[in-house]
């Protein structure tokens, strides 16, 4: 066997033990036993090689320790491990930001806090915020609205000639709103159709917008609520054909997952959710709506 492929192996067993470690450190979380699961993330977060910026599986390790952190209510250590989490490889996701600015709002840096929670809204709209205290959303209310002010103020001095500013700003804010609204309604067929008008929207190349994948990732979830597997494995097809499935913490794979499920294609479900765990442990599948995708796919780990 060449060195090379010692190497490899070495690589998949240190992987496979990162796995190991962290799945471990979710279950003690989940238990409530929190240094047990800091322990374990730790342990874990030690087996990658430095710089450990340069891993992907730092982002997660970074990611599950910031949420220990917060649920001891140690802020300053939490922003220390969230910051350093945003660091690491594809650490663009909405879930970090709305961490880091509870542990920001919490250690009484409100303005840095405002600045996460906005990117928070800009990307997800209020999904997160729903699990959380009413204080987080209610900072950044003001802004929103001084955001929608501001770009009314700006076409009305322009002479109705639309500045690229000003109305991507106002538009970005009344989308969100008027999906929200209609999403807490239960009106799935309003929230679906605004979300295809927002995709049509985006210009060409599709992939350089960096709402794109949220947008696409929602309409698949949509259509999944409706029940709608067909539409919604159509859809994934387009996800992964733009590529944005190599950024996305193992969502797109989660989604496609979901899809075979309710398909009733068990063997490809099996393997699509296994490369979503290989990529992101457990954390993917804590939400409420994925815990029997990860039921099913407890018996092949």
């Amino acid at each position: 066997m060449s060195a090379k492929n010692k190497e490899i192996e070495l690589k998949d067993e240190i992987y496979n033990n990162i796995l190991e470690l962290t799945e471990t450190g979710d279950e003690y979380y989940e238990e409530g036993e929190l240094k047990k699961a800091e322990k374990a993330y730790l342990e874990a977060l030690e087996l990658l090689s430095e710089p450990k910026y340069d891993w992907e599986a730092g982002t997660w390790i970074y990611t599950a320790l910031g949420d220990v952190y917060l649920e001891e209510q140690d802020y300053l250590k939490a922003k220390e491990v969230l910051y350093d989490a945003l660091n690491c490889p594809n650490s663009q996701n909405p879930y970090i930001y709305y961490n880091l600015g509870i542990a920001l709002f919490e250690l009484d840096e409100k303005d840095k806090a405002q600045d996460f929670f906005m990117r928070v809204y800009m990307l997800d709209g209020e999904t997160l915020f729903l699990d959380g205290e009413d204080k987080y959303f209610e900072s950044i209310k003001n802004e929103i609205s001084k955001d929608r002010s501001m770009a009314k103020k700006k076409l009305e001095k322009t002479d109705n000639v639309i500045t690229d500013e000003a109305n991507k700003n106002f538009e970005a804010v009344h989308f969100y709103d008027e999906m929200n609204i209609a999403y807490e309604k239960g009106d799935y067929d309003e929230v679906l159709k605004l979300l295809n008008k927002k995709w049509e929207e985006i210009p060409l190349p599709k992939e350089k917008n960096k709402e794109s994948p949220y947008i696409l990732r929602s309409i698949i979830e949509i259509l999944l609520i409706k029940h709608d597997y067909m539409e919604a494995k159509k859809v994934c097809a387009d996800y992964f054909d733009y590529d944005f499935f190599m950024n996305d913490f193992g969502e797109g794979y989660l989604l496609s997952g979901k899809i075979f499920y309710e398909l009733g294609n068990k063997e490809e479900a099996k393997k699509t959710l296994l490369l979503a765990y290989k990529i992101s442990g457990k954390r993917l599948f804590m939400d409420e709506k994925n815990k029997k995708y990860f039921e099913f796919l407890k018996q092949y780990l």
